[in-house]
């Protein structure tokens, strides 16, 4: 399938435009689920766009494809799947590019989450709906990883996805409330409440010192 059939397919309005967001739903239909930052990245220069002509997606798909070397892709016969390949392989740099947190051990970003719902004073189950933004009952590694940056850790997609891999249901890469207590009570249980790394120490300094600074003289949060 060319590049242009592809936007085809994307157009379900045929108004010879396709919204931005079509290609996160497109992607969606692939098995890729992809947040705003994700999609930020893959636009690139497009991000600002709120629509797309089949020339735009034209030379929206070229600049993915001169990423890995590939040109002329809107000019040649591209497949689904290689304009999917071009996708995960602009996102894949983008991670490479960015220092992050896959370092961290598994121990370490699972107490990320322990001391975070404790100082929100939620349960375990109670955590796993703060975390499931679609309420769909189900974490996705996306889900793992945007809960981990709301704990002051920042790791990849892949590194996600390899944390919550044995504990995701037999067929699914996803968590559901079952396998995110196995996976949250991972860690030995004689450690919890005891540790915490300095990173997430400063993590949570900063959000205490932003309560102060947002707390008016009259002990109300402004």
């Amino acid at each position: 399938m060319a590049a242009t059939a592809t936007f085809l397919d994307m157009d379900s309005s045929r108004k010879n435009r396709i919204p931005t967001d079509n290609i996160r739903v497109w992607l969606q239909k692939k098995g890729f689920y992809f947040n705003d930052d994700d999609m930020k990245v893959l636009l690139g220069k497009w991000k600002t766009n709120e629509s797309l002509s089949v020339k735009e997606f034209g030379l929206f798909v070229d600049s993915l494809a001169a990423e890995v070397d590939v040109n002329g892709c809107a000019e040649i016969n591209v497949r689904d799947d290689t304009i999917i390949q071009l996708v995960v392989s602009r996102l894949q740099n983008e991670e490479t590019n960015h220092e992050n947190d896959d370092d961290k051990s598994d121990e370490e970003l699972i107490w990320a989450f322990l001391n975070h719902f404790r100082d929100m004073n939620k349960t375990y189950v109670q955590g796993f709906h703060v975390l499931d933004k679609n309420d769909d009952k189900y974490l996705s590694a996306t889900d793992i990883r945007n809960g981990l940056k709301g704990c002051g850790f920042d790791i990849s997609l892949e590194r996600s996805r390899c944390l919550i891999s044995k504990f995701a249901k037999r067929g699914s890469r996803d968590l559901d409330k079952t396998g995110f207590i196995r996976f949250i009570t991972s860690v030995p249980k004689k450690k919890r409440g005891k540790f915490q790394s300095n990173k997430q120490s400063w993590h949570r300094a900063s959000q205490l010192l932003g309560k102060v600074q947002t707390t008016s003289l009259y002990g109300f949060e402004v």
